[in-house]
């Protein structure tokens, strides 16, 4: 989920946006975005510590440039 579901709930086409950026960076990885990450304090370190899992850097640099953004 996005930083902005998990802090008040509110889904809008930016959280759409991170859900789907999420979701290709899992495929580029062909494993979870956040895989060694403890769950019970995942949603505390996205809102709040901005954290954001890495693009490889194996997979189509131009890609994870647009997936940054």
């Amino acid at each position: 989920m996005s930083p902005e579901v998990l802090a008040h709930k509110h889904m809008s086409k930016a959280s759409d946006v991170y859900a789907f950026g999420i979701l290709v960076l899992e495929m580029a990885r062909s494993g979870p975005a956040y895989s060694k990450a403890c769950l019970a304090d995942l949603a505390d370190r996205v809102m709040n510590e901005d954290l954001r899992p890495e693009w490889p850097d194996h997979v189509c640099p131009e890609l994870g440039k647009l997936y940054q953004q």
